[in-house]
């Protein structure tokens, strides 16, 4: 492979002027310019590489936008806080789905002051995941627990 005199840069097998700075590769080349393309066949074989090179650049950039302008909507326009909230629901509901477990268990094996206090905690568990029905239901279930306790309410 023959070498640029000037930027002793590479040259492709068969280019006989560096497409870099324009200098002619040496007395090879000489004997390689006679059986290769003319000069204007040459510099038009760059010139179609430099636009194909810019078209993948545009696309490129065409690209970029796109994931900036995605990522922008999800980030401030409010993907990421319907996930987060969606998620955030899911997790109230889970924890008092857990405190209702945990009530069941203590109603079966523990005193009427464990019923009571667990009773308590699905309340408000159920409370804090907003489900107002819920909410009134385990009430009365904790006023009745306590009230078997002997804890008025």
């Amino acid at each position: 492979m023959a070498r640029c005199k000037r930027c002793e840069r590479a040259l492709g097998f068969g280019i006989t002027d560096c497409p870099h700075c324009a200098t002619a590769a040496g007395p090879a080349s000489a004997r390689a310019r006679e059986s290769s393309p003319g000069r204007a066949e040459t510099v038009n074989a760059q010139s179609h590489q430099t636009v194909a090179e810019a078209n993948a650049v545009q696309v490129r950039a065409v690209f970029s936008l796109l994931v900036f302008c995605g990522l922008t909507w999800y980030l401030f326009f409010g993907g990421i806080e319907k996930q987060t909230t969606a998620k955030l629901e899911e997790i109230h509901t889970q924890v008092a789905t857990d405190f209702a477990t945990q009530y069941d268990i203590a109603k079966r094996n523990g005193s009427a002051m464990d019923a009571c206090v667990a009773a308590g905690m699905v309340a408000a568990a159920v409370l804090q995941a907003k489900d107002e029905g819920g909410y009134q239901r385990w009430k009365a279930t904790e006023n009745a627990d306590c009230a078997r306790a002997g804890i008025s309410k």
